[in-house]
């Protein structure tokens, strides 16, 4: 699975933009969001056999790309421009997704697949895995 087809890294992107001061519109309330998809997708993987490693992999990256810059962000206030913001970066998404000849649907099965099956196709669970591989490292 490509990096740009996740929107989660879209949003870890803006989070970095905005850390940088390169835009003003926090993406908060977009990290937010993946937060609360993430819980949910966190319980369809334990409940449909995801193994201990994947679901460890899964809160790794995601403590990375979305808890740590949520924290980060925790005093900043969401404005109705913030949410304006995610709802256009959402388009723009779509845009792409199309553009590419992707489908949102296809996409998000992937990334259940991937997860809920123990495979390591999503970019960074597929990094982590490797780094794994190449350096012996282990979280289980």
């Amino acid at each position: 699975m490509r990096f740009d087809i996740v929107f989660s890294y879209w949003i870890f992107a803006w989070y970095l933009l905005y850390m940088l001061k390169f835009v003003n519109y926090s993406p908060k309330f977009a990290i937010m969001i993946g937060i609360i998809e993430n819980i949910v997708l966190l319980i369809f993987m334990s409940l449909n056999g995801a193994n201990r490693r994947t679901i460890c992999y899964f809160i790794l990256v995601n403590t990375f790309i979305k808890l740590l810059p949520f924290y980060t962000m925790r005093h900043d206030t969401i404005r109705v421009n913030d949410i304006q913001a995610t709802v256009i970066l959402a388009i723009i998404y779509v845009g792409w997704i199309f553009t590419n000849n992707q489908s949102i649907t296809e996409n998000y099965k992937l990334v259940y697949d991937s997860l809920t099956k123990n495979k390591d196709t999503m970019p960074f669970l597929a990094l982590v895995s490797y780094v794994k591989q190449k350096t012996g490292w282990e979280i289980l």
